[in-house]
């Protein structure tokens, strides 16, 4: 029992942290994004 309960927690602990890691990457990309957007309109 003990040891299900433990597997249970940390498949949430891994889904919360892909979820995380996507969620980073999204703010990453959009980062960028912006970035090279704000550097295209300079140069243009």
């Amino acid at each position: 029992m003990h040891n299900v309960f433990v597997y249970g927690k940390l498949r949430v602990c891994g889904r919360g942290f892909s979820e995380g890691k996507s969620e980073a990457g999204k703010q990453a990309t959009n980062f960028v994004l912006a970035k090279t957007s704000n550097f295209l309109y300079t140069v243009l």
